[in-house]
């Protein structure tokens, strides 16, 4: 009869923030871009009725970054899905349910279509940024 190997588990809480690198570029774009007041804009956008969806903050986040990154949606998609630094920057933690494809243009179109937020320079995250007008 064969001997039981003793076994044990152990168990710790850690976090998507611990998990990326304290001098990850997303770091730096984190510690010198604001997100909240600009997410205070798109506010109006979405309504209070209905099944909650992800948080304004991190679909913004997420079209900055694939704006960034030069992702199409369904790498976006695979990105948030897959890559740590990626769901940590967006505000995602390691289980979250992540959104897929379709949703990236979707949020794209409602920001671009109901405010001047790609066109308005002042407002613009990239300051005099040409090329945010034509992004989406």
């Amino acid at each position: 009869m064969p001997l039981k190997e003793n076994i044990q588990l152990q168990f710790q809480t850690i976090t998507t923030e611990q998990l990326v690198v304290k001098d990850h570029p997303y770091r730096k774009v984190l510690k010198v871009f604001n997100f909240k007041p600009i997410c205070r804009e798109f506010r109006r956008l979405y309504s209070d009725k209905g099944a909650p969806g992800y948080e304004i903050e991190q679909g913004v986040k997420a079209l900055i970054l694939q704006f960034m990154e030069d992702y199409s949606d369904r790498d976006m998609e695979r990105a948030i899905d897959e890559n740590v630094a990626v769901k940590w920057f967006c505000g995602f933690e390691l289980l979250d349910k992540t959104p897929d494809f379709t949703y990236f243009s979707k949020h794209a179109l409602k920001i671009k279509n109901e405010t001047n937020f790609l066109q308005n320079s002042k407002k613009c995250p990239f300051g005099n940024s040409p090329s945010m007008g034509s992004a989406y």
